[in-house]
């Protein structure tokens, strides 16, 4: 599909032949804050996000399903050490877990996210 759009001076006219991709990756509804259930990063969030945008989202294409990456998509863009420290994280007791998220400001993880 086409979309036809006039310059703000009604002049010109712009042509997308493709429409706006937006991700929402349905997993994150499982990233819960177990420790301050108040904290803004929420279910919640997403859900009221994707409602508010309801409208515009009609005219998209909305992308569900993301493809898994492995150590080397993440090692682009964080270090061997970051990694490995998620990595382990994923198995980790949740007492460990939040021992790790103190370091951090404002992040949470749960063994699921």
């Amino acid at each position: 599909m086409d979309f036809l759009i006039s310059s703000l001076d009604g002049g010109q006219k712009f042509r997308f032949p493709k429409k706006t991709l937006v991700g929402f990756n349905e997993s994150q509804c499982n990233h819960r804050n177990i420790i301050c259930k108040n904290h803004p990063e929420s279910t919640d969030r997403i859900v009221k996000i994707k409602e508010a945008l309801e409208s515009l989202l009609q005219n998209c294409e909305v992308l569900k399903d993301f493809p898994a990456i492995d150590d080397n998509d993440l090692l682009q863009s964080h270090s061997l050490k970051h990694v490995t420290l998620m990595n382990n994280a994923s198995t980790s007791t949740q007492e460990d877990i939040n021992s790790i998220c103190s370091n951090f400001d404002s992040v949470f993880m749960t063994g699921v996210s």
